[in-house]
Parts: C-alpha cells; sequence; structure tokens
C-alpha cells in the first residue's frame, strides 16, 4: 500500500512538474511555521494509528515499529520533492517528521497514554476569501490550506491515576492568523497565538460498544471545541477552538 500510494503521488502530485537534480529547499521561515506543526502531526498520528494496530496484533514494541515506517515513508515523500522542479528536499520537514514520531513512541509508557497532540479548524478568520486560490476554495480545501483558522494542541489529563476523572485535559494550543502568503508583507497583521483550553480523552470514557467507541475515537485526532483563551503580540483574548 504504502509503494503504491507513492507511485499514485508520482503520477498525480509530481506530474506537472519535470525532476531535475536532487536539491534541497528552505521553508523554515514560512507561515509562522504552522506547515511544520502540520508534519509534526501527521508523522504522530500516522505513528500512532499504526501502532494501535501493531498493539492489538501482538508485536513487540508496536510503536518503536510503527514510528519506523512512518519515517521511512516520510522521508520517502521528502526525497521525491528532492527531484521535482517544484518543490526540494526540506531539513525543517525532514527534522519535523522526526519529532512527530517522538511521542507516539513514547505512548508505550502507561503514564503518557493520556497524553493527545490534535488538530482543530474553526474558520473564525475570512482572510480565506482573498486567496481562495491558495487558502481553499471550499471547507475541504482550507481544512488543510488555510494556516489563518488552524491550531495543533496538546491535551493533558488533568487529574493523574485511572477512572472516569481522566477524561477532563487541559490542553495547550498554537495557532497563528493575519496571514496571506507564506512570507511575511508589509502590514499583513500576522501574529503568532497560544492558547489554554480544556479538552477530553475519549479513551477514558466508560463506553462498550464498539461503535460508539469509534465514533467518539475521533477526538483522539481533534480537539472538541471548547472556549480557549488566547494569548498574543496583540494582548489576551477569548474564542473559541
Amino acid at each position: 500500500m504504502g509503494i503504491g500510494s507513492l507511485l499514485w503521488l508520482q503520477k498525480v502530485w509530481y506530474a506537472p512538474y519535470h525532476n531535475e537534480k536532487f536539491h534541497f529547499f528552505d521553508d523554515a521561515g514560512e507561515w509562522l511555521q504552522m506547515d511544520k506543526a502540520g508534519h509534526v502531526f501527521t508523522a504522530y498520528q500516522a505513528s500512532r494509528i499504526l501502532g494501535n494496530y501493531y498493539e492489538n496484533s501482538g508485536i513487540k514494541h508496536p510503536f518503536l515499529w510503527s514510528s519506523g515506517i512512518t519515517l521511512g515513508y516520510l522521508t520517502a515523500i521528502e526525497v521525491m520533492d528532492g527531484f521535482s522542479s517544484g518543490w526540494g528536499f526540506s531539513k525543517t520537514d525532514f527534522w519535523c517528521n522526526i519529532l512527530g514520531t517522538i511521542p507516539a513512541t513514547l505512548t508505550e509508557y502507561e503514564f503518557l497514554k493520556g497524553v493527545k497532540f490534535k488538530f482543530s479548524y474553526v474558520p473564525h478568520s475570512k482572510l480565506y476569501r482573498q486567496k481562495p486560490a491558495l487558502l481553499g476554495s471550499n471547507f475541504a480545501e482550507r481544512v488543510l490550506k488555510d494556516y489563518n483558522n488552524q491550531a495543533y494542541w496538546f491535551s493533558i489529563p488533568f487529574f493523574p491515576g485511572n477512572g472516569i476523572h481522566k477524561v477532563i485535559c487541559i490542553s495547550l494550543g498554537y495557532g497563528a492568523d493575519g496571514m496571506l502568503s507564506g512570507h511575511p508583507v508589509a502590514g499583513d497583521g500576522r501574529a503568532r497565538n497560544f492558547y489554554l483550553s480544556f479538552d477530553i480523552n475519549p479513551n477514558a470514557l466508560p463506553i462498550r460498544k464498539k461503535i460508539w467507541k469509534k465514533l467518539f475515537g475521533v477526538f483522539n485526532v481533534l480537539k472538541l471545541p471548547f472556549p480557549a483563551v488566547g494569548i498574543n503580540k496583540n494582548g489576551m483574548f477569548f474564542t473559541i477552538r
């Protein structure tokens, strides 16, 4: 499946660009690093989901295996970028991919199983209307491309130990807004946002039916929308995230 998806990417994603000599591409300063947070998140979730499958299959050190396989797959994509005239091998993306596999590997330790790395998209900003080709022309595209309304979260159980009280989490988030391009332009008002909010750990809910477990399992990936306190260079504010 992995090789097949890489062949599909070669045909669909890279086809409009010609191949050239392997080269590097420095995009570390773009989008206030929101795209880099996306790399960390993708690597983490892929490692976590694959690791859960391996764990249920009885494989020893399942998350170590899943992290290695995930990193290998994502590195292959970076190498393909390196031969494309449209992009290049991003060292920053590569290190972010490594960083993303670390939390998944550490979930083998029981006391860290409740800690989750999550994503949210709440369209407060309407800047995407000014550049739909860049920030997304429909909702599905904007979830992936509209960095002004994305946020990434670490949700940590508020109470230690086991039981229903582990459902409640404190959530620390990072986002950005005011961006109409990757790099700063005069007067664009871009700002880094830091958030404090609440969230849930769906795995701690006393649910037995598989269908409900799967439905609530989406909150292992997505943060539950909830009031949040935010702070940026302009001061403190309140929002729903």
